[in-house]
């Protein structure tokens, strides 16, 4: 706007110059500011990610544990078992079981076991029958499979596991012929991590 009198020119404020350097750096202090908080951002989700990571690997590592133990308990009870049907079936006894059973003086309490003096093996419990629960030759290949249909490990069918296990059976382990040792040893990978669970018990022919 022009005043006629003192013939001089008012410009509006909103409309003064700006100077093109101060606009500069306003827009690369906005740049700086982003760049920071989108580090920020991009560190502390990074931070989630890997501690979600480590939960997941520690709860894995977890679970597998418990299945590992579980198995090696599996694999004494397998042995106990064949044991227990020996005495159920009154195999070997003799004058608090007359007549025996089995009808056959050949076979002893520890019929099904091994007859060496430490020998070891793979065993199975996805049988239902004694013929199909025992022992079998380790062989190449001691991985335990897993039936999803049945939700139980075993040699039969299913995906092959992470598990191996091995029963040893040590017959007259301090020179006694009625006392059996059982080791059983399950061991497995969780990625780079080697675990192992080893459980031992002892049996003995307490009505020999």
């Amino acid at each position: 706007m022009v005043d006629q009198e003192n013939k001089t020119i008012r410009v509006n404020p909103l409309l003064r110059y700006r100077d093109p350097r101060q606009s500069a750096s306003t827009n690369g202090q906005f740049l700086i500011e982003a760049i920071v908080a989108g580090s920020v951002l991009i560190m502390g989700f990074t931070g989630i990610m890997a501690l979600l990571a480590r939960a997941m690997h520690a709860n894995r590592i977890v679970t597998n544990n418990y299945i590992g133990t579980y198995l090696a308990a599996e694999g004494i009870e397998i042995v106990k078992n064949i044991l227990d049907h020996n005495v159920m079936m009154r195999i070997g006894c003799e004058d608090w079981c007359v007549p025996p059973i089995a009808g056959d003086s050949g076979w002893d309490w520890d019929t099904g076991i091994n007859t060496g003096g430490n020998d070891t093996w793979r065993v199975d419990a996805t049988g239902d029958t004694p013929s199909t629960v025992g022992l079998l030759a380790v062989g190449g290949n001691p991985y335990l499979y897993f039936d999803a249909g049945t939700n139980r490990y075993g040699y039969q069918s299913g995906d092959r596991s992470i598990f191996r296990r091995t029963v040893t059976i040590t017959k007259n382990p301090s020179s006694n012929p009625i006392e059996i040792e059982v080791v059983s040893r399950v061991w497995w990978s969780t990625g780079l991590l080697q675990s192992e669970a080893q459980l031992v018990d002892v049996f003995w022919n307490w009505r020999p």
